[in-house]
């Protein structure tokens, strides 16, 4: 074998060099993204029908992805040829006349990084790449079925806390998933859970950061009334991504492609299969990141956790 080291990260100024969002409508579902993806949600037949969210990433290879909706191990084919060998662009051979929703996303220096690790039953340090201190972590077994653990650093969660991604579970609290450890800009830290560090099991972890000017991660408190996120952007959001942190609640994704508009936005929840809503005007665009709707049927009062992308 013939091993190459990653080059260290650069540090990204436009937000169009590390995300783009791409819908198509069957066949082989390709499109010219600008950089190579190293990570993806995908979720197959958006419109009308109950499909899965799927989670892939180059570090899985060609094929392997995770559901983010379910605790099942990962599947090759898991509904699709995923395809990351491509310079500028990621593909996904599904069936001709679904609709489908890629997001595309690249590592990049305090943005988001990718790591796959190996437990051991202990606690222990893993190393990353992100450059700067995580703010929020995914982190799925790989090889056998467990749920998909969430830490999260914001309102009042602390490193004894984890969130369900695929499920609606308020803030638990637990010292395993974490040992009760912050991560660094060096290492992050497991437990003893099975969920994040079990002998024997394989795992990977994503990892994400506020970079100025293209993505920004925190809480913001909801009271029914229009509520201004301000992300430190210039031409709003492009990507959101909500869940209520003080009580059971969806993790909801609108995007800019589908649309964020001043009236009804596309929604769909990572935590399950339901085809997108499309009668709900629960965000509107705001130019320095976005604004939650208090009008009509708006989100229920709350502490939100938020990731967007400008």
């Amino acid at each position: 074998y013939m091993a190459i080291r990653r080059p260290n990260m650069a540090t990204i100024t436009d937000a169009t060099e590390v995300y783009k969002s791409v819908q198509g409508t069957g066949g082989d579902a390709l499109a010219d993204i600008g950089f190579p993806t190293d990570f993806v949600i995908f979720k197959g037949a958006v419109t009308g029908s109950a499909e899965n969210v799927e989670i892939a990433t180059r570090l899985q290879g060609r094929k392997i992805s995770l559901r983010s909706h379910s605790s099942d191990a990962e599947s090759v084919d898991n509904g699709g040829k995923w395809n990351f060998d491509r310079q500028n662009s990621f593909s996904q051979q599904i069936s001709s006349g679904s609709s489908n929703l890629m997001h595309n996303f690249k590592r990049a220096k305090g943005f988001l990084d990718v790591v796959c690790y190996n437990g051991t039953g202990s606690a222990k340090t893993e190393a990353h790449s992100l450059g700067v201190v995580p703010e929020m972590m995914w982190v799925k077994v790989r090889n056998e079925s467990q749920r998909w653990n969430i830490y999260f650093k914001g309102g009042s969660m602390d490193a004894t806390d984890y969130l369900i991604l695929n499920g609606t579970n308020a803030p638990q609290d637990s010292d395993t998933r974490w040992n009760d450890t912050d991560p660094t800009s060096s290492v992050f830290t497991v437990g003893s859970s099975a969920e994040t560090n079990t002998s024997g099991d394989t795992y990977i972890a994503y990892l994400f950061a506020s970079l100025a000017g293209v993505s920004k991660i925190g809480t913001v408190v909801h009271s029914g009334s229009s509520t201004d996120v301000d992300c430190g952007f210039s031409a709003g959001a492009r990507f959101v991504m909500l869940k209520d942190i003080s009580a059971a609640g969806d993790w909801y994704v609108w995007d800019s492609v589908r649309g964020i508009i001043a009236g009804n936005d596309p929604v769909f929840s990572l935590n399950n299969r339901d085809a997108e809503q499309t009668d709900k005007d629960w965000i509107d665009p705001l130019a320095s990141g976005f604004n939650i709707n208090g009008a009509g049927d708006y989100l229920s009062d709350g502490t939100y956790l938020f990731w967007a992308v400008a």
